[in-house]
């Protein structure tokens, strides 16, 4: 099975790193972010996956996963589901619901603000998944992550397509997200792509996925949360 070094993955060109600004839907730009880890970081390339502060900023959004699919080697998918902090039964139709959040960074993107839902921010930074808050929400186990790539499309409307590499616990995955936010309350949707590879002893990474895992989840502050038990609709 052919097989790509890790080396090789970082020493890419720098224009396959940059953010690439595209005008598919979300749709159409998802499946796009989940192909084999054809993806690197050069040195002027960001370390993470940037959204736009004037959306995602916070570490009180309340998330609710459900996870869809488990496709392939069951194991391998484990590990990389814990390994970004799942908990509980590892099983198809599992849920979890805890409190997520985004940190702010120190890396510069530019976003297409011209139709921000009503709700974003003036804010020009950037921020990225804040996984120690929500681990330590799913009741996860702390994992090092090796990160060793990333990928960020500006899809348009705040909505955002990212693709991130990890090797975890002996396992290289993939993981890509689309995130739409809704236009009138602060609430968006992830659909998250986990793909798993196979990783050699001597680092390498096979091209050829071996697990598929699925998972749709909803993020909204508590203000939107209780606005909705309360009866109040956004649509």
């Amino acid at each position: 099975m052919p097989r790509i070094h890790l080396s090789w993955l970082l020493l890419a060109t720098a224009a396959a790193l940059r953010p690439q600004v595209t005008r598919r839907s979300l749709c159409g730009a998802a499946p796009a972010l989940v192909l084999a880890p054809q993806l690197s970081r050069a040195a002027d390339g960001p370390s993470e996956a940037l959204l736009p502060e004037a959306i995602y900023a916070g570490n009180d959004w309340i998330a609710d996963r459900k996870l869809t699919i488990i496709e392939g080697d069951e194991k391998a998918a484990e590990t990389a589901w814990r390994a970004l902090g799942g908990a509980g039964a590892f099983e198809v139709l599992h849920k979890e619901k805890y409190t997520a959040g985004f940190k702010p960074t120190n890396e510069k993107m530019s976003f297409n603000s011209e139709k921000f839902p009503t709700w974003a921010s003036n804010a020009q930074g950037t921020v990225a998944v804040d996984r120690s808050v929500e681990i330590k929400s799913r009741g996860g186990k702390s994992t090092q992550l090796k990160s060793a790539g990333v990928k960020i499309e500006d899809i348009g409307r705040g909505q955002i397509g990212t693709k991130e590499l990890f090797v975890a616990d002996g396992v290289a995955f993939s993981v890509a997200r689309a995130y739409e936010p809704a236009p009138l309350a602060k609430m968006f949707g992830i659909k998250e792509v986990v793909t798993t590879f196979a990783l050699a002893p001597d680092g390498s990474v096979g091209t050829a996925p071996t697990s598929t895992t699925k998972s749709r989840l909803h993020y909204e502050k508590p203000e939107v949360a209780k606005n909705r038990q309360e009866g109040i609709k956004y649509f």
